[in-house]
């Protein structure tokens, strides 16, 4: 009832969606890039290894990204943080620059990780970040967000989480409940 009292047309810019399991997180970006790949084109990043790749990478294996991209830093650096969002803006072969959501424009270079199996493993350390797991925005705040509920267990944590990334005022998009935006005033 609550939902279908707040629930308010709007249309968010730049919003980050919300999900509980890797999987859907992995199937959205997929869709957001294919979305964004006909207007635009993309670049493909191959990473490098000398040895045998274990489950749990920091980044993707193919690293596919274009100008005006959404992407997310998986590592701290001088300059971003582990988390930070933004929006490609140039790309050659040793860098991507992004500018954050946070109004500063960095440089992204490929780093060298070390796997737990002791291979070497050279990546740009990005995702994709049209969607991201519930998990990651421990501690973030973001100004719009489209939230997918499930029926994982992750999915349980979803209402604490809500208000912890939600800025004072925000938009949000919670598809099961209303199949509408809405924006949330905190009193």
């Amino acid at each position: 009832q609550w939902f279908m009292e707040n629930a308010s047309p709007f249309s968010p810019i730049n919003p980050v969606c919300i999900c509980t399991t890797r999987k859907r997180v992995d199937e959205w970006n997929a869709e957001a890039l294919s979305e964004h790949s006909q207007n635009h084109d993309h670049i493909t990043f191959n990473a490098e290894y000398d040895g045998v790749l274990t489950e749990d990478l920091p980044c993707a294996i193919k690293l596919t990204v274009g100008i005006g991209v959404r992407v997310m830093t998986v590592v701290n650096d001088k300059y971003y943080k582990n988390g930070n969002i933004g929006t490609v803006k140039a790309i050659s072969d040793d860098k991507i620059i992004v500018k954050l959501d946070n109004g500063k424009t960095v440089t992204v270079r490929q780093k060298v990780f070390e796997l737990e199996n002791g291979t070497a493993y050279k990546q740009f350390p990005l995702v994709l970040a049209y969607a991201i797991t519930v998990h990651k925005t421990q501690g973030s705040t973001f100004d719009n967000v489209i939230i997918i509920c499930d029926t994982s267990p992750e999915a349980l944590i979803l209402p604490t989480a809500i208000f912890d990334f939600l800025q004072e005022t925000d938009d949000f998009y919670f598809p099961p409940f209303t199949g509408t935006y809405l924006r949330i005033v905190r009193q």
